[in-house]
């Protein structure tokens, strides 16, 4: 990961939206939301398509594109992640969404939550999905055979 991606992909959460509004969902963003959850729901039926054509290595990255698009969606809807973010911090990694909404979580709760243990579980989930951005995006490319042997072990019934 270069220096410009770990720069985006650590960067501090923003929202174009009011954090003192009652309403969970912003309805200016629902129509982005809705685009992007039917993109993701043809990326799924494209992938189930490919792999009944047992094109599993083709199933498995059209099932990864709906699963971002969906996490993306989310995200967005329910203001984690602003639409500039998704183009900028977010990118191609849906795992920041996650580590988003728990900074957000933790910078909301900041001095308000006094269970130590919450607190301690909430610093361990930003920890453990900081780490496994990290070490996923730096790890090395596997092989075909890995892969195959991956897919084998791991086929729909």
């Amino acid at each position: 990961m270069g220096k410009k991606d770990r720069n985006r992909a650590t960067a501090t959460p923003t929202s174009t939206t009011s954090a003192a509004s009652p309403d969970l969902f912003d309805p200016r963003v629902f129509p982005r939301s809705v685009e992007l959850l039917k993109i993701a729901e043809t990326d799924r039926r494209a992938a189930e398509a490919l792999h009944q054509q047992q094109l599993y290595p083709q199933a498995v990255f059209a099932l990864q594109q709906a699963v971002e698009k969906t996490v993306k969606a989310v995200g967005l809807a329910t203001r984690v992640i602003s639409a500039s973010e998704l183009q900028s911090a977010i990118s191609h990694k849906a795992i920041n969404v996650f580590l988003f909404a728990m900074r957000k979580i933790r910078e909301v709760g900041n001095g308000k939550v006094t269970d130590q243990k919450a607190i301690a579980m909430l610093e361990g989930y930003i920890r453990a999905g900081e780490s496994a951005r990290d070490r996923f995006t730096s790890t090395a490319k596997p092989t075909e055979a890995e892969l195959e042997q991956w897919i084998s072990a791991h086929r729909f019934p």
